[in-house]
């Protein structure tokens, strides 16, 4: 129900199995989710607490990281690294490669939102080790995502080529979707050239997702072609469930800002304003580049 965005009925349907089965500690994750995908942030939180007052170990871990998913989410990112860091311990390292992945790759996401390319990537370092983890296609390809990101495109290619690889040993749509979504990633750092969107339109051929529509709609922007970036920022917008699920949740947030963007170079001032004013209702706090560009353009608009 969350990934399908029936936030309201996956609540009423989480009660009803706590109050059966109040024992089972998963059902704060999804009942947590829930509340996060309907806007009750502080409530999202207390129920993230249950994971992290459990007794095993990869509860709590779990629970740090869903916890600092609700601080992202409402633009409280010093709350969130706090949370992200508890995570960075070698003996969490050792039990829940998951949970010290995504706090590092969280916390370098954070820096680059923050124009700190530099601290970003020294999050990234040890995550390049070879580990049996990383083989997996999902943790390389946003791995190699976030090294583009942070402009480090020889890294995000690195990453690529072994892509590549696991395509041509076990080729499937999302070995192929991961690889044409890095390399892709990689080409627009260096520029905009036909070959950046053509590697972009092979991702998105291979089961497109919202990283897929985040990545597209930035490229898109850049070249200024805003009619495709208001396409994929709504498709990203229409996918809260499943950014909350498998995502970095600042990339929906961030969707509004790029989708008032698009919609101020159509000359559509009403709804770029609205866009810009729900993008600053998540983030307004938080000294960020993109949310001073906000503020100054909604201002702009008001006053035409």
């Amino acid at each position: 129900m969350v990934e399908d965005g029936r936030f309201d009925e996956a609540i009423a349907l989480a009660i009803q199995f706590e109050q059966r089965f109040p024992e089972v500690t998963y059902l704060y994750w999804s009942h947590g989710l829930a509340l996060l995908g309907a806007g009750q942030v502080e409530a999202a939180i207390d129920m993230f607490a249950h994971l992290i007052q459990a007794d095993e170990d990869i509860y709590q871990s779990w629970g740090r990281l869903l916890t600092a998913k609700a601080y992202i989410l409402s633009g409280r990112f010093d709350e969130a690294a706090a949370q992200l860091t508890r995570n960075l311990t070698h003996d969490n390292r050792s039990r829940s490669w998951d949970t010290y992945f995504y706090a590092k790759l969280w916390l370098a996401r954070l820096y680059t939102l923050e124009q700190e390319p530099e601290t970003a990537a020294s999050y990234l370092t040890d995550l390049a080790v070879v580990s049996p983890d990383l083989t997996h296609l999902r943790s390389l390809r946003r791995l190699g995502i976030l090294y583009a990101e942070t402009g480090d495109a020889e890294a995000a290619d690195r990453v690529a080529d072994q892509l590549e690889g696991i395509c041509r040993d076990t080729p499937s749509m999302h070995s192929r979707r991961a690889f044409h979504h890095v390399r892709g990633a990689a080409a627009v750092v260096r520029g905009t050239d036909p070959s950046s969107e053509a590697e972009l339109r092979r991702a998105w051929e291979n089961l497109p997702d919202p990283l897929t529509y985040y990545t597209r709609a930035g490229f898109y922007l850049k070249t200024g072609d805003t009619a495709r970036a208001l396409l994929d920022t709504d498709e990203i917008l229409s996918d809260k469930g499943p950014v909350l699920i498998s995502h970095f949740p600042g990339i929906w947030v961030q969707a509004w800002y790029m989708r008032g963007k698009a919609l101020e170079a159509r000359h559509r001032e009403d709804e770029a304003a609205a866009a810009y004013d729900r993008f600053l209702s998540y983030w307004g706090a938080a000294d960020l580049t993109s949310v001073h560009d906000a503020r100054d353009r909604l201002a702009a608009l008001r006053h035409k």
